[in-house]
């Protein structure tokens, strides 16, 4: 193994020797956090300025992680860096000092995008179409990155005349179940609906969000994309279509009420008719950005 392949993880358990409970306890969150953010255990060869930024966003999406705790966990991936710059695995430590990372000013808020952005993102091409494909899907039916990785075909069907999502959570293991709007069976016949099998073939999640950050830049959203932003994106435009905490809480797969809640304070109801609304004001804004686009 070279050095580029050591991985984050043992550099953490080196470090464990000789500390405290509670140190241990963060110093394991912490890796759990970066295997949640990658897919994989993240190797010291991963590790640059953008790297870091981005697992920092991943971390202030997060709803049970605090602005604290990410501060906390920061502060701990820095010393395992430094800890690799020790051990001769990095020349230099890569990772920003944690007042650039988060600001002592900075309030965590949940990113989720408008439709009119949606549409800018719907409309404009992206490198790895598989990327962009599973992006949008998760906007339109909520469902985690884990989720989206795992989706099989087998996981969709027809239910009283209804396409309906029905998968168990990876996360929580419940059930979810998403009738899917007419823009998610519109993505799914682009696929190309298949009778079993994954739905989607991705590259690592490092690269996932590589290509966002670029489709995101070429669109003229300046947003982090992430997969958190996606799932924020169908709860906000939920409750601005005022469908009822309880149905969206539902619709997510929310475990508490509460967890939904935190969705409430983002937006100012507008009122709408519910989801049907919802789509209606997705295709004009597509099809305002299609006609606008060379």
């Amino acid at each position: 193994m070279t050095k580029q392949e050591t991985t984050i993880n043992e550099i953490a358990r080196i470090r464990q020797g000789g500390h405290r409970a509670r140190s241990i306890g963060v110093s394991n969150a912490l890796t759990k956090h970066l295997e949640d953010y990658a897919g994989h255990p993240i190797t010291v060869g991963e590790l640059n300025e953008d790297f870091f930024f981005a697992f920092k966003d991943f971390l202030m999406q997060k709803p049970t992680v605090s602005s604290s705790s990410a501060r906390t966990y920061l502060q701990k991936l820095h010393a395992i860096v430094e800890e690799c710059v020790q051990q001769k695995q990095l020349s230099y430590n890569p990772m920003p000092r944690i007042s650039r990372l988060v600001p002592s000013q900075h309030t965590p808020q949940r990113t989720f995008l408008t439709t009119r952005e949606l549409g800018k993102l719907a409309a404009t091409p992206c490198r790895t179409p598989s990327v962009m494909q599973a992006f949008l899907l998760a906007c339109y039916t909520g469902l985690r990155i884990s989720d989206i990785e795992t989706l099989q075909w087998g996981d969709l069907r027809r239910v009283n005349g209804t396409w309906m999502l029905q998968k168990s959570q990876v996360k929580t293991r419940n059930e979810v179940k998403v009738p899917l709007s007419k823009e998610a069976q519109s993505i799914l016949r682009e696929i190309g609906w298949k009778s079993g099998g994954a739905v989607f073939s991705l590259p690592s999640r490092v690269t996932i969000n590589a290509e966002l950050r670029r489709w995101a830049l070429a669109a003229g959203v300046e947003k982090h994309l992430s997969f958190h932003v996606a799932r924020h994106t169908f709860a906000t435009m939920l409750i601005n279509a005022n469908v009822g905490i309880m149905t969206v809480s539902k619709l997510c797969g929310h475990t508490r009420v509460a967890t939904t809640e935190i969705y409430t304070h983002l937006v100012d109801s507008t009122l709408c008719d519910g989801i049907e609304r919802m789509s209606k004001a997705l295709k004009h804004c597509m099809r305002t950005e299609k006609a606008a686009t060379p």
